[in-house]
């Protein structure tokens, strides 16, 4: 697919759509009276602005004099600070209303996805009027002193500068005097002759302005109809560069409404105004504690938007079957700031559920490139019933806008302004219904919540070391967004090319694009599971891991040999680790070239591989993209069979392009999204498998990583390497250490395709290992990855540092990639560069217990950090926390179920399973694993007690079975350095066997299930009469699946078994909703959390003996009960 398009002749102001029989012609409709009045809203706030200034100079003059002798009245008292909140709380509210008043949509053609076109010119008006009894609001002696506007004043900047300190000690002062006055119902006479003067100067104002409105309107008018072109008249002629924005309009404009219009930086004011920007500097705010005046944030834009930026205008529209059609043209008036303009837009719009909206916005005369793999669903024939969602489109200055129907929440809203679209430069921009947003991978931040502080996420697979404010080994351009009551929403921009996205605190995301095209997903939920739900059914469901996967894993590069890597491995071993699965690094690698073996120091691995087999043990290795290119002829299999298919990169001139990784010689790369790609990977993993049968693939440096930049030859000057605007990469070109953007691959360009590296690898690699054993899952780590990628490989975060900061951040990492779709992931456990500490080791080992994928491994140079190098404390504690794993691995099993099968997340925020509390809205310090543990690691060194939050709801100590007494609360607990807190929450039933050292070996022990009763049990010390209710001891759900651990294609087969269980009054039963092909371990214990002691526990129509400690848990036991056959438990008070 082609890129670039062929320049567009310049426009001649006509429109260059017309109507068609199959649309409606809108291009004559909406003219320029639409910006005559936008600009008398804004002129009235502006007007308001100048009333204020004479206000307060006459508030203010008497304080500039000199205090009087004698006055004793303190500079910050507390009637001050009480005054604030007042005032603070009247700016919020003015804010507000100037934000809703420029969301209103302007020009009065809309579109509604219920209703097709109406007129909103109502809504326009009454939008005025709100203004207007808003400002009357503001005069009416209540809380509009003298001090509100003096302050309004200072955040417009109309005092700044001018009269120094005096004016604020002088505005301070008087807030204490106005302050009683305001409570007192301001009935002095000063101020009703204040709000009376505002009144009239207003109704006076908006008279004018009207009159001042209608008169240039008849005027144009008369204009055009004396010319004879009406309408016409205005698009005909050379394009000019459009009148300057009012400049009393950007002073007016908040901070936090700026969008930046000059964002490849080094504005002037000159540039800025070239583009028909504003320009000025972020003005003071007024801080909520105090009355100080402090700076704002460095990140606001000096060049911004204004309110009326030409951008498009819609010229046609039309209902589809499942949507609408329509046609975008760009403003003639619209200045180019970027090459190659797209002048007509083609507008298409998808009801694709009931909970899922697509509008895709693309160049109509000319292809561009469309992502072509995960492959999505092709949009319905039609329109889904019972949506929770509408949706609406304003035609000039063209914007979208998605509502949720049941509460009017706008959860999508793109007149925030500046939309753009080039050949190599696309940007939107649109509001947010809260500032609770999460997602946009994968990057390193601070915090799972992400900050709306003018904070920028830039997309472009990126071989780096993790750190803040650097694109990363991922591309996911997908958000979640918590509205303000309790609901979610969730936008995908499906696009691969290199993208930078900013959040500010409107709260609003601007995107920006050097490609392809919009394509956006909104879903509606309403839960954030709902959202997550959505989003993968539509990029693909991840796969089913093998059993074994869900293991320890235990990997170091520096092994340096066969012999080395025993000795770790068997010293974990003779230490009781539990451990599944060996790695080897690039050291195992002759001279590092992919598919070879170091003869010398890894001769013996076949044989090693073999003995872990025979272990239940198994084996995974490295491999990198780069296949070398300077091997003699017929020598290297690899690269000559990759010559025979022709499926490596090319470079511009159709050449193999040729990078260096760690060979440290030219090395060519396959094109994994060539037909022939498939066949070659197969037969060089077959090939190598027949030598070293691993059990699976570890494929890193697939961003893709280049040690030199675009190829050993440079790249050639074109403006696919060089683009107008570059994102916000690590490096200074797109080429850094990767390929040339120029360079060539089956599906288009490396500039397209550059972020997809890692998934067409990924693809093929799962296709390969299901040629090698058609009945078996494969398994395969990727580094890179993309949107989807979950259905095709796990990943794990990259090379993480060994310090605590990497280890807090890991939290939101794994939050974040199921999120994605991508459940089977982790970081590398006690860091991958540099030393650890054995603190830091044994706390990270005991959260890495609780990643989906858990695996230890660093760098080469660095200190031992395997579980068995540290002291015999240290080692024990390490081992507790895995051995707590395996314990758990039937559940984590049954959560990996639910994800392949409807899309659900096996470890999750706590907000996921609370939304209607807010307070979890930030916490990352904890998780949940499923919806029944919560998880609350020591993140933080030196720490014997830590801080958790416990949502409303009953909570278990997991270890005891003791009741946690919090109820939506903030809890010290103690965390000895032997122990991570786990508490089980209220009505989870979670399935059980006993660890062993090996999964293999766990999977044949017999299933115990631990159930935790939600609210409405009576306390344990609760007196008999109570206890002896029936349906008082609360209920509780849950359920077991359970296959051979490795079939592929389960599923789809039907072949395992579920058993969904269930405690309710005062029974708890099996339902088997699957019996599945295999054999399966009896059930043999139960244990109960929050239950009263009841007097006799009935298993099959005979009494049961249980026990019932001090904790008030109740067991029962050698109950060797069969899973297949469904089973009752009755418990009698």
């Amino acid at each position: 697919m082609t890129f670039l398009t062929e320049p567009e002749n310049p426009p001649d102001c006509k429109l260059l759509f017309s109507n068609e029989k199959t649309g409606k012609d809108l291009g004559q409709h909406g003219g320029r009276n639409v910006f005559s009045t936008q600009r008398l809203l804004y002129g009235v706030i502006g007007s308001l602005a100048l009333l204020i200034v004479l206000l307060v100079t006459a508030t203010v003059a008497p304080y500039l004099l000199p205090a009087r002798t004698g006055s004793t009245t303190p500079f910050r008292s507390d009637a001050e600070i009480a005054s604030d909140e007042i005032i603070a709380y009247e700016l919020e509210k003015l804010e507000k209303l100037e934000a809703a008043s420029r969301r209103k949509s302007i020009n009065p053609l809309s579109v509604s996805s219920e209703n097709g076109l109406y007129d909103s010119s109502a809504a326009e008006k009454a939008s005025m009027e709100l203004l207007v009894v808003e400002i009357d609001n503001l005069s009416d002696g209540k809380f509009a002193s003298r001090e509100i506007i003096a302050f309004e004043l200072e955040k417009l900047q109309k005092l700044e500068g001018q009269v120094g300190q005096s004016i604020n000690q002088a505005i301070e002062q008087s807030i204490n005097q106005a302050g009683d006055s305001s409570h007192s119902g301001r009935s002095d006479g000063l101020a009703s002759m204040d709000a009376l003067n505002i009144e009239r100067e207003l109704d006076k104002l908006l008279q004018e302005m009207r009159e001042d409105t209608e008169r240039q309107g008849l005027e144009e008018g008369s204009e055009a109809e004396e010319n004879g072109k009406g309408e016409d008249a205005k698009l005909e002629g050379k394009k000019v560069a459009p009148a300057g924005p009012d400049e009393g309009l950007c002073v007016l404009m908040p901070n936090e409404q700026r969008f930046d219009c000059f964002p490849e930086g080094n504005a002037t004011q000159t540039s800025c105004e070239a583009r028909g920007c504003c320009w000025s500097s972020p003005s003071m705010k007024v801080g909520r504690r105090n009355a100080k005046i402090t700076p704002v944030s460095m990140g606001v834009p000096y060049c911004f938007y204004p309110f009326d930026y030409p951008t498009y205008h819609l010229v046609k529209y039309e209902p589809t079957d499942n949507g609408f059609s329509g046609v975008l043209e760009r403003d003639c008036d619209a200045v180019d700031v970027y090459p190659s303009p797209i002048q007509l837009l083609s507008l298409d719009v998808y009801f694709e559920t009931s909970q899922r909206l697509r509008v895709k916005i693309t160049d109509k005369n000319n292809q561009r490139f469309q992502v072509p793999l995960p492959v999505l669903p092709d949009p319905p024939a039609s329109k889904s019933n019972g949506l929770l969602y509408d949706f609406k489109v304003t035609k000039k200055p063209f914007s979208f806008q998605v509502t949720r129907i049941e509460t009017g929440a706008v959860v999508f809203d793109t007149s925030a302004g500046g939309f753009a679209f080039y050949d190599q430069f696309i940007e939107i921009a649109s509001y947010l219904p809260s500032r609770f947003i999460y997602g946009l991978g994968e990057h390193t931040d601070a915090h799972f919540l992400h900050s709306v502080e003018w904070t920028k996420f830039t997309f472009w697979t990126t071989d780096i070391f993790p750190s803040q404010g650097t694109p990363l080994y991922g591309d996911h351009p997908f958000y979640l967004n918590m509205e303000e009551d309790g609901r979610a929403n969730g936008v995908l921009l499906f696009n691969s090319n290199a993208m930078d996205v900013i959040l500010q605190p409107t709260p609003a995301i601007t995107y920006r694009t050097i490609g392809g095209m919009l394509d956006f997903y909104v879903f509606l939920g309403p839960s954030p599971q709902d959202v997550v739900a959505q989003y993968i059914e539509l990029v693909g469901k991840p796969v089913l891991p093998p059993y074994w996967a869900l293991g320890f894993h235990l990997c170091r590069w520096g092994y340096g040999s066969l012999a080395e890597t025993k000795r770790i491995m068997e010293r974990n071993i003779a230490a009781g680790i539990p451990l599944d699965t060996q790695w080897n690094d690039i050291d195992y690698m002759d001279s590092f070239k992919d598919f070879s073996v170091n003869p010398a120091n890894f001769s013996g691995v076949p044989n090693f591989v073999g003995d872990l087999h025979s272990r239940g043990m198994h084996y995974v290795v490295i491999t990198d993209p780069g296949i070398s290119s300077v091997e003699p002829a017929n020598t290297y299999p690899p690269y000559d069979h990759g010559v025979a298919l022709n499926c490596f990169v090319k470079n511009s001139t159709d050449e193999i392009i040729e990078g260096r990784v760690w060979t440290g010689k030219s090395q060519a790369y396959p094109d994994f999204s060539h037909p022939n790609a498939s066949a070659y990977w197969t037969t060089e993993i077959a090939n190598f498998h027949e030598i070293v049968p691993t059990d699976g693939l570890w494929i890193d440096m697939n961003e893709p990583s280049n040690f030199v930049d675009g190829s050993v030859y440079g790249c050639p000057q074109s403006p696919l390497e060089t683009p107008p605007y570059l994102p916000g990469i690590a490096g200074a070109g797109l080429n850094t250490r990767t390929l040339c953007m120029t360079a060539k691959h089956y599906a288009g360009l490396h500039y397209n395709l550059h972020s997809m590296y890692g998934i067409y690898q990924a693809a093929a690699t799962r296709s390969a290992f299901i040629s090698l054993n058609p009945n078996k899952r494969p398994f395969a780590l990727s580094r890179s990855s993309f949107i989807g990628q979950g259905q095709f490989s796990a990943h794990w975060t990259g090379d993480v540092s060994s310090d605590w900061s990497h280890l807090q951040t890991s939290i939101g990492d794994i939050l974040n990639f199921n999120m994605f779709g991508i459940p089977l992931v982790g970081a590398d456990i006690c860091g991958f560069a540099g030393d650890t500490t054995p603190e830091l080791c044994l706390r990270w080992q005991q959260l890495g217990a609780f990643y989906p994928f858990a695996r230890n491994h660093n760098s080469q140079g660095q200190k031992d950090q395997d579980p068995a190098a540290f002291s015999v404390n240290v080692t024990n504690a390490i081992k507790s926390a895995l051995q707590t794993r395996y314990r758990l691995l039937p559940y984590f099993n049954s959560l990996f179920f639910r994800a392949s099968l409807n899309g659900s997340t096996v470890v999750r925020p706590l907000f996921f399973e609370f939304p209607q509390d807010p307070r979890t809205y930030s916490v990352d310090g904890q998780f949940l694993v499923g919806p029944g543990l919560m998880i609350s690691p020591v993140i933080t060194p030196n720490t014997t007690e830590i801080l958790s939050y416990f949502p409303a709801g009953r909570w278990f100590d997991y270890y005891t079975g003791l009741e946690v007494d919090g109820k939506g609360a903030w809890l010290h607990l103690p965390a000895p350095l032997d122990t991570i807190n786990v508490h089980i929450r209220g009505g989870s039933i979670i399935p059980l066997q006993n660890g062993e050292v090996t999964t293999t070996a766990s999977r044949l022990n017999p299933f115990e299930l631990l159930v935790a009763l939600n609210a409405g049990s009576a306390s344990a010390s609760a007196s008999a009469s109570a206890s002896a209710s029936a349906s008082g001891n609360g209920s509780a759900s849950g359920e077991l699946f359970f296959d051979d651990g490795e079939q592929l294609d389960v599923l789809e087969r039907g072949s395992f078994t579920l058993v969904q269980f269930a405690l309710m009054e005062n029974v708890l039963s099996s339902v088997v909703v699957s019996p599945g092909l295999w054999d399966i371990p009896r059930l043999d214990l139960v244990s109960i959390y929050g239950m009263d002691e009841p007097r006799a526990v009935v298993v099959g129509g005979k009494d049961a003996e249980f026990t019932y400690d001090a904790m008030g848990v109740l067991r029962i036991r050698s109950l060797g009960l069969d899973l297949k056959t469904p089973f009752k438990i009755a418990f009698e008070f």
